[in-house]
């Protein structure tokens, strides 16, 4: 089992630090007014300061892509001269493993992440979202209902900035799904699925944005359209794009780790049956990576909801994300209204990712069987 999940783990481990690398607003939020600076929190400081410093800010992520490049180099040797393949010509039967008394141990596990990461966090939004005032006088006082209200929603909702950057989000997020999920496709078949001499050079330069914060390419993006006729900075299209070149080495890897549980015995059947590659692509192999292909777009989609660190130097009055609108209220003092927020976000974010499982386990490989089927 462990061999054949390598891919996913090894992926799953670079994007976790990744993201953990590239996170600004937990540590501007909770680690700058306890005075603990974090490399995106000085990276930051650096372009907001008279002068802005833009050279050392460019030498800190200079550190942060040795220290990735070292990662994907790592993953390289693991994954080198090995085959993952789980999906085949054969009928497979999945099993159910059987942990034996280690059963009640990652239960445990399970429930302690669930309640640290997931219950604790939301309970605490939901008090500070509902109740009139934070200021809880006593435990008694914490379950009286007369202390609730929608007030902060009422608030949060009668500002019109509040709509827009909703909106404005939703539409960000669904050009960088397409547009990102389109590339990813594209680069992660060419790495994963043909012999062409440049497909490492591919897979490395997909890879290289990992070690950039989402800070830096804000600024990058921020200089290199600002001067440029045409309008296209203060548009949602290049913060689509920013967010496409920021997270689309992550999308790359979901993909790529998914092509590769595909068995080439499929394309080949098509290819002998008269099916070019672009109809072995939409018949064989896009249904067996449908459940993949959503996650990835899925993954894009969530990532650009929340990305703040580029949208803090690309956005405009009319291009305003809710990233950027939670963390000013959260500046201005609005802690109530900023639980709020947060709860809305959350709400959208739990109803793509439920109608994205739904469409995931109906995305099943029998369109593929078929496909193939009629490529006879």
């Amino acid at each position: 089992t462990f061999p054949l999940i390598l891919p996913a783990i090894v992926s799953g481990m670079l994007l976790s630090f990744i993201v953990m690398l590239g996170i600004y607003g937990v540590p501007a939020t909770l680690g700058a007014p306890a005075n603990i600076p974090v490399l995106t929190t000085y990276i930051f400081q650096l372009t907001s300061w008279s002068p802005p410093r833009y050279g050392t800010a460019a030498s800190v992520a200079m550190i942060l892509m040795l220290v990735t490049g070292a990662l994907v180099v790592a993953q390289q040797k693991v994954l080198s001269g090995r085959s993952y393949v789980t999906v085949a010509g054969k009928a497979f039967r999945p099993r159910t493993l059987r942990l034996g008394p280690w059963r009640w141990f990652t239960l445990a596990l399970a429930v302690i992440y669930l309640l640290v990461v997931v219950v604790l966090p939301t309970v605490a939004l939901l008090i500070a979202a509902f109740r009139k005032f934070l200021y809880i006088r006593n435990f008694e006082a914490l379950f009286d209902a007369k202390q609730y209200s929608w007030l902060h929603f009422d608030r949060l909702f009668s500002n019109p900035a509040t709509v827009d950057s909703i909106i404005n989000t939703m539409q960000v997020g669904v050009a960088t799904a397409l547009i990102g999920g389109v590339l990813a496709f594209a680069v992660g078949y060419t790495v994963a699925r043909t012999q062409a001499p440049w497909r490492r050079a591919i897979d490395v330069i997909a890879t290289v944005p990992v070690a950039i914060p989402g800070l830096v390419i804000g600024v990058a993006y921020l200089w290199a359209w600002i001067g440029l006729p045409g309008g296209f900075y203060g548009t949602i299209w290049i913060l689509a794009l920013a967010f496409v070149a920021r997270f689309l080495p992550d999308t790359v890897k979901v993909l790529t780790s998914s092509l590769m549980q595909i068995h080439r015995e499929l394309e080949e059947a098509a290819w002998l049956c008269g099916r070019g590659t672009l109809s072995t692509i939409a018949t064989i192999t896009l249904p067996l990576a449908r459940p993949g292909v959503i996650a990835a777009m899925t993954l894009l989609f969530v990532l650009s909801i929340r990305e703040l660190g580029s949208s803090l130097f690309l956005y405009s009055s009319q291009t305003m994300v809710m990233a950027v609108h939670l963390l000013s209220y959260y500046e201005g003092g609005n802690f109530s209204v900023t639980a709020a927020f947060s709860l809305v976000q959350m709400v959208l974010l739990a109803v793509l990712i439920g109608l994205t499982s739904l469409a995931t386990r109906r995305a099943t490989p029998t369109d593929a069987a078929s496909g193939l089927g009629r490529a006879g």
